[in-house]
């Protein structure tokens, strides 16, 4: 945990409706994220604890999960008060650096809309490559989501993306992800036109929405449309790709416009979006719960029931036996008696099959 105190605050980077993020100077490659005195009361410090333990351990294609989000890494108290916490500084790369658009966040919406007068001399990915970054932006929801964790506020203003040296994306407010237990940090948020039209009014976010928005983000960087959705008719008009990639997007698009609780899973996404065969998990009816018991459990009675088997351990088989305790599969040649069961008809009957 560090002391606000002891830290070097710099100038604003930015800021929303519950915190302001701000430079640090002294700390190269890092940033403070500031709550607002508003939203101290509700802040949950225990799960802000968690994931900055989680930045240790997490990664995502063999990188840390800091090379692909603004990950908390670390708590930041005003005396025994948690007012933040340290997270990466989004690298110089992720700002554009052509045109009139020098120095603003390389948004998915510049990927989606069609290119301005006003923008200037700006050069974008092609199709190809706005492929390949959301098949990254995938892999980052298909590993949160392997570990139950829910993102929440998908949406253009929450990912950003670099063509070079690579390509790369990094995804913002990730003090929002909600932990597979208990609540996130803060309130989790649905940007505008972002929402989930199938969930229930109220209903908290869950790994399902998060896959709809990636399908949103799918569909309108793909079909250059800001505002398109998924249409359970088919035939979004993707161009530049190859038939059968084009075709398995189409496919989840259009599964995607379903109900709340059908839609492809991050993994489906990744798969489809890497000219991969996406692989269709077919899921089992969930059994019926088990009464519940307080251990040690004791069953309401030792009694066998009619015809059930009854186990022993090896070696203490008894001639008294009934013939209901036969090993294996129960077959017994009509009037042998139980006694012979435990070696010398098994050898009659291999006698007999090797003749």
């Amino acid at each position: 945990m560090v002391q606000l105190s002891d830290l070097k605050i710099g100038h604003k980077l930015g800021e929303g409706g519950q915190a302001q993020v701000f430079a640090l100077p002294d700390l190269p490659g890092q940033a403070l994220k500031l709550y607002r005195a508003d939203q101290l009361p509700t802040l949950r410090v225990d799960v802000l604890g968690e994931l900055a333990a989680e930045a240790t351990r997490l990664r995502i294609e063999g990188e840390p999960i800091t090379h692909w989000t603004t990950w908390p890494t670390q708590v930041v108290s005003a005396g025994p008060q948690v007012v933040g916490f340290l997270m990466p500084l989004i690298p110089a790369e992720f700002f554009l650096t052509q045109g009139n658009l020098v120095g603003l966040p390389a948004s998915f919406s510049y990927l989606a809309a069609t290119p301005a007068p006003m923008w200037g001399a700006v050069t974008l990915p092609d199709q190809s490559e706005r492929v390949r970054l959301l098949a990254l932006l995938a892999g980052i929801l298909q590993q949160l989501h392997h570990r139950r964790m829910v993102y929440g506020d998908l949406s253009w203003s929450n990912v950003q993306w670099t063509a070079d040296p690579e390509p790369r994306v990094m995804l913002l407010d990730c003090d929002g992800i909600k932990p597979p237990a208990g609540t996130p940090v803060s309130k989790q948020l649905d940007s505008p036109d972002w929402e989930d039209l199938a969930a229930l009014p109220g209903a908290p976010a869950d790994q399902d929405r998060d896959c709809y928005k990636l399908a949103l983000m799918v569909c309108r960087v793909l079909t250059r449309d800001l505002t398109a959705r998924p249409s359970a008719a088919g035939g979004h008009t993707i161009s530049g790709l190859p038939p059968a990639t084009t075709e398995a997007i189409d496919r989840l698009l259009t599964q995607a416009a379903g109900p709340a609780g059908t839609r492809p899973s991050a993994t489906q996404w990744r798969q489809a979006l890497q000219g991969r065969a996406v692989q269709q998990v077919s899921v089992a009816p969930r059994p019926a719960p088990e009464p519940a018991y307080a251990f040690p459990h004791k069953p309401a009675s030792s009694a066998p029931q009619p015809g059930a088997r009854r186990w022993k351990a090896v070696g203490t088989l008894a001639a008294s036996q009934a013939a209901s305790d036969d090993p294996g599969d129960g077959v017994r040649p009509a009037g042998t008696a139980p006694a012979a069961v435990t070696e010398n008809w098994w050898r009659r009957l291999l006698r007999k099959a090797l003749e």
